[in-house]
């Protein structure tokens, strides 16, 4: 008797310490959810790692140990609002830099930029302002017509100081700027780097939370570049349709490389200038147009998947010719793909498939390798298809120039 309550005693010890563990995620669960709302980032699986121990930091500085208490202090209606700005300037990435992805800054230079219509420019997320100040430094090198504000926008209150302040060590530049370029910057005594007032005159900053309700309005072009990755499907929808109303019709909104949104609106459509996509606003007369044609291509894609499928199931799985991609695809992966993709021309030397409608996120590199691979394949007599049916994935493949491959295969009955 005595043994077995003691292995009633080390069971009950057991799953008390297991409750504990599972109360202590849910905890955190919620804090993440509080943070979500009020920010839009937090709660997203893949940057979970770094939620949990950000939010175990500002716990630990603070002395808490239970995520209960924790989560408490950020609800309370005193204390609350500060420490949950400091848990956001403890979360947020803030990386920046100038003329950061140089291509996307050459193309709106050649192609956006130097239109009359181009006045009013936002930086949402723009960390410590180089994104801004580079958005007014190409507007220099590009237009005559130097009449043009730009204003750029952050959550946390330390990196909009600093932008304000325009100015930065050193180290700040790149050599992303060219010579002409650096002619607004000027050295200071402790060593930094500052703006010159012909650049600063024509930037505003201010502090803005992208999951509040008020939005800036009535702009020609908006770059909001690498924030949506850091947020939840469910924040991503809510900023894209109040970042798009924040655009007059024919504005231009800028997002960054690896945000292959799976948003739909009738309101914008992408446009590819150079090597890059911008997204144009539809203007007001073109919006029920846009709203039909939506219409009539979902029920095209809604047919070609009915195709699609019916075909995939007839295939004996132990020879198919399709290779589905899914999940995110970074340059970590890039080994498996490769393999993933000598395996399957192998196996169908005829007709290859690759689907990528399942992908998150592929890397340029995947690009790359996906172009190789369609390129043996039509060299060895082959046909090579890609399925990209959704707006995200079709837009990634006409980026990386795989439109050429891009299709849906439809069967007859």
């Amino acid at each position: 008797m005595i043994i077995i309550f003691a292995l009633g005693c080390r069971s009950i010890r057991a799953l008390r310490i297991s409750l504990n563990g599972r109360f202590f995620l849910i905890m955190l669960d919620e804090i993440a959810q509080l943070l979500s709302r009020h920010c839009g980032m937090g709660n997203i699986p893949k940057k979970r790692w770094r939620f949990e121990s950000k939010a175990l930091e500002r716990m630990k500085k603070l002395g808490i140990s239970d995520p209960e208490e924790y989560f408490a202090l950020l609800n309370h209606p005193v204390e609350g609002p500060a420490e949950l700005k400091s848990l956001v300037e403890a979360i947020r990435v803030g990386e920046t830099g100038w003329l950061r992805h140089k291509k996307q800054f050459r193309d709106l230079s050649e192609h956006i930029l130097p239109r009359p219509e181009i006045k009013r420019l936002w930086s949402a997320g723009c960390a410590e302002g180089q994104e801004a100040y580079s958005l007014a430094l190409s507007f220099l090198s590009q237009n005559t017509n130097h009449d043009f504000t730009v204003l750029g926008t952050d959550i946390s209150e330390t990196a909009v100081k600093i932008a304000a302040a325009g100015e930065w060590p050193i180290m700040a530049t790149d050599s992303n700027l060219r010579f002409e370029q650096k002619q607004f910057f000027t050295a200071v005594d402790n060593g930094n780097i500052k703006v010159k007032d012909a650049l600063k005159k024509h930037c505003s900053f201010r502090v803005h939370n992208l999951m509040s309700a008020h939005y800036p309005k009535g702009f020609n072009l908006i770059m909001c570049r690498n924030v949506l990755i850091y947020m939840s499907p469910e924040a991503r929808r809510y900023v894209m349709e109040k970042l798009i109303r924040s655009l007059v019709p024919n504005g231009y909104l800028v997002l960054g490389y690896s945000e292959m949104n799976v948003f739909e609106s009738s309101l914008i459509q992408p446009e590819r200038h150079g090597d890059s996509i911008f997204w144009r606003r539809v203007s007001k007369n073109n919006v029920k147009k846009a709203e039909c044609e939506k219409v009539i291509t979902n029920s095209v894609s809604r047919a070609a998947h009915r195709g699609l499928e019916s075909k995939l199931n007839k295939i004996d799985k132990t020879i198919t010719n399709v290779l589905q991609l899914e999940g995110s695809f970074t340059k970590e992966k890039i080994p498996q793909l490769n393999s993933d993709l000598r395996e399957l021309l192998a196996r169908a030397p005829k007709e290859a498939v690759v689907e990528i409608d399942g992908v998150d996120f592929l890397c340029e590199e995947a690009a790359l390798q996906i172009r190789r691979a369609a390129a043996q394949q039509r060299a060895n007599g082959g046909e090579f298809v890609l399925i990209a049916s959704k707006p995200g994935t079709r837009y990634w493949a006409l980026r990386s120039s795989l439109s050429q491959w891009m299709q849906i295969k439809e069967t007859k009955h």
